[in-house]
């Protein structure tokens, strides 16, 4: 009970600023949807009225992707500031509690719980924001696809516009959103593992200051030549595409292990307000 407490007061801190970010992203890019696909229509039906052909041989001579919409600057734009807005708040979720007014971190260390429940909850909040955001992506493109159907003449279209077709063709959303289960679970199972790295090195830092800085550092580099030294090695040409994923796992639970084991003792034995 006193754990669900924490994660939500956690979440009472960012609710406002994540519901603002989901208000911006899906204006952003349901606009942009809606006005590229308006004005690309525009454009084809003009050629279409000046070449005196139909609308079924201007799409045939172009072979237009309505899918490519998305890789528009607005669209990526979004996204990218979205990540960069979690990324920021990995760090702020941890310093806020130091440096706010009312030094919250005195509080929270004072509380007659298992200090490992402010680690876990920390944790598991800032992964549930991550998966948040790509539960809306995915809404967002359902809903870009049926307002570009409802804009764009059937004529214009050479095949039905998919889920699949966006995430296939867009570099960014098959890296954020994969459409393999399995291969889903494994690139968020791997984030999951730098974000417990990073939160190691942010207590790192703040048991030990300036050193802790330099410590976090070298943790950070350690779990990434150690979830990334076969891959980049000549062994990986020597394996299985199956074994390779073994691998994949098997380093990404032992960063996970070992990362929460490591922030854990520090919360509980060395971090101070």
């Amino acid at each position: 009970m006193r754990f669900l407490s924490l994660l939500h007061f956690e979440w009472q801190r960012v609710s406002k600023m994540y519901f603002f970010l989901f208000v911006l992203v899906s204006a952003i890019q349901l606009i942009a949807i809606y006005v590229l696909a308006s004005a690309k229509t525009a454009n084809l039906t003009n050629e279409a009225l000046i070449s005196n052909v139909s609308l079924e041989q201007i799409a045939e001579s172009y072979s237009i992707r309505w899918d490519s919409l998305y890789g528009a600057l607005p669209i990526i734009g979004s996204i990218m500031m979205a990540i960069a807005i979690m990324l920021a708040y990995s760090l702020l979720i941890w310093y806020r509690d130091w440096f706010s007014k009312n030094n919250v971190i005195t509080r929270l260390l004072m509380l007659p719980i298992n200090r490992a429940q402010l680690f876990a909850a920390k944790l598991l909040l800032l992964f549930l924001l991550v998966l948040g955001l790509v539960a809306l992506q995915i809404v967002l493109v359902t809903i870009g696809n049926k307002i570009i159907e409802a804009v764009v003449p059937s004529d214009l279209f050479l095949a039905p516009l998919t889920m699949a077709q966006v995430m296939q063709t867009n570099r960014l959303f098959s890296l954020l959103i994969p459409l393999d289960p399995f291969v889903f679970v494994l690139a968020y199972g791997l984030g999951f593992a730098f974000l417990t790295a990073l939160f190691s090195a942010i207590l790192l830092e703040r048991s030990f200051r300036v050193k802790g800085a330099l410590l976090g550092a070298l943790y950070l580099a350690f779990v990434f030549w150690l979830n990334s030294f076969f891959f980049i090695s000549d062994l990986y040409s020597h394996v299985f595409p199956s074994e390779a994923l073994l691998i994949a796992v098997a380093t990404g639970l032992t960063t996970i292990v070992l990362s929460s084991w490591l922030s854990i003792y520090l919360i509980r034995k060395k971090v101070s307000a």
